[in-house]
């Protein structure tokens, strides 16, 4: 385990012994006192092994010199910096920020992915994959992505590719690519939870495309500027609790095979929904758009639980007022309801991966 020595380690808001005397901790006291005091001179961090660019503490100076090291299983611990490298991994680890992804950043340097995972499990958490011929490569690999921001990435394929394997995101960001789709699944299961995008169609495709294996989308945020298609899909995928603030020339959703759509708010654009196949759609709130539902003619959206009231977002589309008519709108089912055990409420703050 690496223990803590004050170098390369953010500042946690414990109790540092910062004082300027020449206090060793000599004394007898070993603060064994059951507060949450964590008495970080003498804590360690939950990490294996650490890695951090400066200081004498850190086990290794660069990420891949501590995935090529380390056995499998090993928890890596990334203090914050900013690692030109990319990352390749083909073994079970787990690559943990000690900071956050604001201030931990890996940086492909435009030659290749800031990271490629190889049929191995790697959770990764709290880091900003940058400036990448794409920011993530899975190859038949199951990666979970927590709190992790893909932005500023350049490629001609997809920020994040899924070539088999699964991939779970939670609690992203997507920002400021440049690629032809933010997420493309080729072939595995995604799963996403409570991810925002945040893109302009200019330089952007689809946030999230998906051509092969299967998708569910839960409590997704989109919005972008520009003209485009925020989510494609060649087979049927489902989506619960999406958020849509579109845009005029903007399509939220052209499922291709159908799908089911639930618990959503359509606010805004040219089409809601566009579907070629079968589609299971009831729960949501549709406001200012020109299509609702398309199939291809364009229709106002019928259904079970169907709203057409404007939605009151606040927060930049990423709450509802408290006067809102999607609160405790959604599907009554218990499956669906809100982290606080109430009755869902719609759009991507709602339900059991909102907030």
């Amino acid at each position: 385990m690496f223990t803590q020595d004050g170098l390369c380690v953010p500042d946690t808001g414990a109790e540092t012994d910062a004082d300027t005397d020449a206090d060793t901790d000599t004394d007898t006291d070993t603060d064994t006192d059951t507060d949450t005091d964590t008495d970080t001179d003498t804590g360690v961090w939950p990490f294996d092994v650490y890695v951090c660019p400066v200081g004498d503490g850190p086990d290794f100076r660069t990420i891949q010199e501590a995935v090529d090291a380390s056995p499998a299983g090993t928890v890596i611990g990334i203090c914050p910096s900013w690692y030109e490298e990319c990352v390749v991994v083909e073994k079970d680890l787990e690559l943990r920020s000690s900071a956050g992804g604001d201030t931990t950043w890996i940086d492909g340097g435009l030659a290749c992915p800031s990271l490629t995972v190889r049929g191995a499990t790697v959770p990764v958490y709290g880091v900003a994959l940058t400036e990448g011929v794409g920011a993530l490569l899975v190859e038949d690999g199951h990666v979970t992505l927590t709190e992790v921001y893909v932005r500023d990435n350049v490629t001609s394929g997809a920020a994040v590719t899924l070539d088999g394997g699964s991939l779970l995101l939670e609690r992203g960001w997507f920002l400021d690519n440049d690629a032809a789709a933010g997420v493309r699944v080729l072939d595995g299961e995604l799963m996403l939870q409570r991810t925002e995008f945040t893109e302009d169609f200019a330089q952007f495709g689809p946030a999230v495309e998906v051509l092969g294996g299967t998708a569910e989308l839960w409590s997704p945020r989109f919005f972008s500027e520009g003209a485009g298609t925020h989510v494609v899909a060649e087979v049927p995928v489902t989506l619960v609790n999406p958020t849509f603030t579109l845009e005029a020339g903007q399509t939220g959703l052209d499922l291709g095979a159908g799908g089911v759509v639930r618990n959503g708010i359509f606010a805004g654009g040219d089409v809601a929904i566009r579907t070629a196949g079968a589609l299971e759609f009831s729960y949501s709130l549709f406001w200012n758009v020109a299509g609702e539902v398309c199939t291809p003619d364009c229709s106002a959206a019928v259904g079970t639980g169907v709203l057409h009231e404007d939605p009151i977002l606040v927060d930049n589309g990423r709450r509802l007022a408290a006067t809102s008519p999607a609160v405790d709108a959604g599907d009554p089912d218990a499956a669906y309801q809100d982290l606080d055990g109430t009755r869902n409420d719609l759009g991507s703050s709602g339900g059991p991966y909102g907030e």
